[in-house]
């Protein structure tokens, strides 16, 4: 048996910074795992080594000889002796990989510890049985993960010493065995290429040549939440990307990363060519970060639920993510105040021909969907998180997700139900309506603020596509609109008739003693006089 503890020391004369920084990952794990000791541990030593396989003349070709070229790149062996560990690779990226793997598998730190908050409790030592293991060749040369925006990274405050978070996103890459970051944004890819670099991680230059590229966004209409699809969903598009013959490069969009790592983690597991289904990954997910609590089945449960209180497209099938919220209220908003007689233009998955009227009865007609089911799912994510040990990860990431599309979603029922009233010509009732869908959509920023405890300070601070707060912004302007169409031009008929008593009411004597109220002090005074 192989003793690995804090005096584990590790050897070799391969100087390169791929492999310097991932010894230094390594010794960290090490030192996070295993309490001081005075007792000897072996010794993890790399050797380079050729990792080579012949082709076959029948079958070789171009394509196989380049794709064998970087295969062999990455492949490693472990041979687990009594009093030392050898690692054998040919590059740079095989001996990462086998570093990682002891990390992983004999360690305990999983590939999302930092995303998914890991924490660990010191051992004095692990002992190993004495084996060899191979890598197993990934079913797709390049694979990775693609930013076409890194938003909350920008204003996050953990990323601004020394761009720790990016670090963070490239050690995760590398542990779910990809090996490529690509980028639409020239600017953002020059300020990450070069730590890239010296992780070993490939970039787009080294993948432009490759000619099956299939790309999956796990971030279409969903910035701030996870994918709303099952995790079935998802592999039935991977396995329909390789018979099709496209297993060169895959560049898998999640810019921002720690909302979508619960299907990172599946994709991960694809490559590796695991098979599983919804209920096991999610079992496995949760017991890979959850793994002390006690309600991990109920834990489970809230991550197998959240497809399911989705809402889809008639048209399509397909679910959507909180842009369908905000990017169309703030749209009908705009066309609200410049001309409500025009249908609103570049709508988020919502038909641009036809009225505004008949748009905005589509969009509130699907915010219903689901509605109870939605509303039962946050309730039961409360009461596991107020039980839990694991409460604020809960609710900064599968809580956070779910009640995030509840509040957004119930926002967005309002403001449907404020602009009926509106074209009723109950403006009074308008004014109200829109005012509680913009006080529902502060919630939803409030929801992501909370979700900023410890190294995530300000994570979302810069949500600027989803931007919940402008949209708030946005509604108050057209409940400003119900306002000017509801009151008269002196802005003291809904004063004197919702902020006077009675009597001073019947008293032709009273007139406006105070500064003009305004929208927002008006809505508070009214909202608890009208029902609406």
């Amino acid at each position: 048996m192989f003793t690995f503890n804090k005096s584990t020391n590790f050897i070799t004369e391969i100087n390169s910074v791929p492999v310097q920084n991932a010894i230094a990952m390594l010794e960290r794990d090490r030192d996070r795992v295993f309490a001081n000791t005075t007792k000897p541990g072996g010794s993890v030593v790399l050797v380079q080594k050729s990792m080579a396989r012949s082709i076959p003349e029948s079958e070789e070709s171009e394509t196989l000889r380049r794709r064998e070229h970087y295969l062999t790149e990455e492949r490693f062996k472990i041979n687990i002796s009594k009093d030392k560990i050898v690692i054998y690779a040919q590059n740079d990226l095989g001996f990462v990989y086998g570093l990682l793997y002891l990390s992983e598998h004999y360690l305990g730190i999983r590939p999302f510890w930092f995303f998914m908050d890991q924490t660990t409790e010191h051992k004095k030592k692990i002992q190993i049985p004495e084996e060899v293991i191979a890598s197993r060749d990934a079913a797709v040369v390049f694979r990775g993960w693609h930013f076409s925006d890194a938003v909350f990274l920008s204003g996050w405050e953990y990323n601004k010493e020394e761009k720790s978070g990016w670090n963070m996103c490239l050690e995760a890459l590398l542990r779910c065995g990809a090996n490529t970051l690509t980028f639409d944004n020239e600017e953002l890819a020059e300020e990450v290429k070069e730590a890239a670099k010296q992780y070993g991680i490939y970039t787009s230059q080294t993948v432009e040549c490759c000619d099956s590229v299939f790309r999956y966004n796990l971030q279409g209409t969903n910035h701030v939440t996870m994918l709303p699809a099952t995790v079935e969903e998802v592999t039935a598009d991977l396995s329909n990307a390789l018979e099709e013959g496209k297993d060169g490069f895959w560049a898998i969009q999640c810019s921002n990363v720690r909302p979508h790592v619960y299907f990172l983690d599946a994709i991960r597991k694809f490559w590796q060519g695991e098979n599983f289904d919804g209920e096991m990954h999610a079992e496995a997910f949760v017991d890979d970060y959850y793994s002390e609590g006690e309600d991990r089945e109920e834990i489970s449960a809230l991550y197998l639920e959240y497809p399911q209180v989705m809402m889809r497209l008639a048209e399509s099938g397909k679910s959507v993510g909180e842009l369908y919220y905000t990017e169309n209220v703030r749209l009908f908003c705009h066309q609200l105040l410049v001309d409500k007689n025009s249908p609103a233009k570049g709508l988020c998955k919502i038909e641009q021909i036809g009225s505004l009227t008949a748009q905005i009865q589509e969009f509130g007609e699907l915010c219903t969907q689901q509605k109870e089911e939605l509303e039962k799912l946050c309730v039961a994510c409360t009461v596991i998180e107020n039980g839990s040990k694991y409460k604020a990860l809960i609710s900064s990431t599968i809580g956070l997700h779910i009640k995030l599309h509840q509040t957004c979603r119930r926002a967005s029922r309002v403001f449907a139900r404020g602009y009926e009233s509106l074209l009723e010509g109950d403006y009074e009732r308008a004014f109200l309506r829109f005012g509680d869908s913009a006080v529902w959509f502060d919630k939803g920023v409030a929801l992501l603020r909370g979700a900023e405890y410890g190294i995530w300070k300000d994570f979302y601070v810069n949500d600027c596509i989803a931007d919940i707060k402008h949209t708030a912004y946005m509604v108050r302007k057209v409940t400003g609109l119900a306002r000017e169409l509801g009151d008269n031009p002196k802005h003291d008929s809904w004063y004197r008739k919702y902020c006077l008593s009675a009597e001073e009411q019947e008293s032709k004597n009273t007139y406006v003693a105070e500064p003009h109220k305004t929208d927002f002090e008006l809505y508070e005074a009214m909202k608890k006089r009208v029902v609406r």
